[in-house]
């Protein structure tokens, strides 16, 4: 089974958006909030996302700018 465990949003979790009324903020903290209550955990970067445990398969699924699909893909490699 498949199992939501991290999303990383680099713009939202910025503290730019925080402190911001960009379209969709109050949005985006209210499903934050919901998720985190079922163990979702949210991060700025895929660098700081956990590193896999040993046997651990995981999926990425990339959304980006298709200029920062590369680098994207290539820290989702090495975590």
């Amino acid at each position: 089974d498949a199992e939501l465990k991290y999303v990383v949003e680099p713009w939202y979790m910025s503290d730019a958006a925080k402190s911001s009324k960009a379209p969709g903020v109050e949005q985006f903290f209210a499903w934050k909030e919901e998720q985190e209550k079922t163990g979702v955990s949210f991060f700025e970067t895929v660098t700081d996302v956990p590193v896999a445990g040993d046997g651990e398969l995981r999926l990425a699924i990339i959304s980006a700018r298709t200029a920062d699909n590369p680098a994207l893909l290539d820290a989702c490699v090495d975590n």
